[in-house]
Parts: structure tokens; sequence; C-alpha cells
């Protein structure tokens, strides 16, 4: 760890046999910094050639990802490559700017800790900070309730009025439940 908070730089460091079951070595490292949410691979001398292809990138599924195509420096969103084989030099590094997740919701109504709210309530909430693009909402009375909403767009669900249930909203994007008899943060 270098640096001071809020503006630390964490190194982690591989040393690597490339390709498998070979005597040579290489030497790899990640930077992850604290304020930017900055992701760095910086590539040490050792990486040679490697015949039975890696991949470079990060992903968070199989559609989530960002995916370097060593030989020509350029990466891609859409199409990934497992198959970069050629060596990468000493000093090497690509950077990824990951999104920062959005903060939780600021205000609702009814507000928080509210009883007595009519099961035909229409919930509303200020967005938090970060541009949230969507909200889940789930009701029901148990530890993990059912999801009545997939990608709410907007600041505003109004619940099935055909159902009576008691409201629970917690304060984070994409989670709203309704359960319990008050309404909290």
């Amino acid at each position: 760890m270098i640096g001071v908070s809020p503006n630390r730089k964490l190194s982690i460091e591989w040393i690597l046999t490339i390709p498998k079951n070979n005597a040579n070595s290489g030497r790899f490292q990640v930077w992850l910094f604290e304020s930017s949410n900055t992701i760095q691979f910086v590539y040490g001398s050792g990486i040679i050639a490697n015949p039975g292809g890696a991949s470079i990138g990060l992903a968070a599924g199989t559609t989530d990802f960002v995916s370097v195509t060593s030989s020509t420096n350029t990466a891609s969103k859409i199409t990934e490559n497992n198959s970069n084989t050629s060596a990468i030099h000493s000093g090497t590094s690509y950077t990824f700017s990951v999104p920062v997740a959005p903060g939780c919701v600021s205000t609702s109504s009814p507000s928080a800790s509210a009883t007595g709210v009519s099961p035909v309530t229409t919930l509303s909430w200020t967005a938090g900070t970060g541009n949230p693009t969507s909200y889940d909402v789930y009701f029901g009375t148990a530890s993990n309730p059912p999801l009545v909403s997939a990608g709410q767009i907007g600041t505003t669900f109004n619940p099935d009025t055909s159902k009576k249930y008691e409201l629970l909203l917690q304060n984070c994007p994409k989670k709203f439940y309704r359960r319990s008899n008050r309404l909290c943060h």
C-alpha cells in the first residue's frame, strides 16, 4: 500500500511461469487506485510468447467484460480474446476505469420509520449519487422477498393494489423491499 487516504494505491505482484512448466518466470502487477476506481495491469520482464494463449482484461460476467488484444494494444467489450500469444514487453501497462457504483437513495416517501402506511401508497425516492440507471423492487414478508419489478427506470413505484403487504424500504439502489410494518432506511 502506497500513499495516504483517500489517494492510496495497492500493488499486488505475481511471479509467473509462462508457458506452464517452463523455467522462464515473469513479473506482473495489478495496481488498485483508491479514489478513482482505476485498475492498472503493469508488466515487468519475462512475459515471453505463450503458444497456448492467454487472456488479458476484466470480467464481471460472460457479457460484461473488457478484453485486451496484446499484439495490437486494443480492447473490446464485444469480442473476447483468450488467444494472446505474443510476448508482453517490460513496462507495458493496461489501465481500466471502473464505473463508480451509485450511492444509496437519499430520501423516500413514505418517510423512514413511517407506520400505518396504506398498501396502495406510491413509493417514491430521490436517486443517490452516481446517476443510478435503475432500481429493483421486492415485495414480501420473507428475508429474501420476491422481485416484483426489475430494472425500475423511474424513482416511483405503484404497488399492485390487489395485494396487501407491509412495507420496508432499504436505502440502497436496486433494493426496495416491502415487508414488516414500517418504512426504514
